[in-house]
């Protein structure tokens, strides 16, 4: 099954982009995709695995594992 793919443009520098999408909690202050966000422990070299939760009314909820390796 294909995966989904997101591209946006950001307005920054590449050292503030990657401060904001390394720190869980910042991620989740600006990254409307996830409600929350769980990193999990990784090794030198492996990609970063994380679950996310996704609110999306009603009660309703998706939860899912994602994997950044850019």
């Amino acid at each position: 099954m294909p995966g989904i793919y997101v591209q946006i443009p950001i307005r920054g520098s590449m050292e503030e982009l990657w401060e904001k999408t390394q720190n869980p909690q910042l991620h989740e202050r600006w990254d409307l995709r996830f409600t929350q966000i769980e990193y999990l422990p990784r090794n030198d070299g492996e990609p970063q695995k994380f679950l996310y939760r996704t609110r999306i009314g009603f009660g309703l909820k998706i939860d899912g594992e994602g994997e950044s390796i850019g």
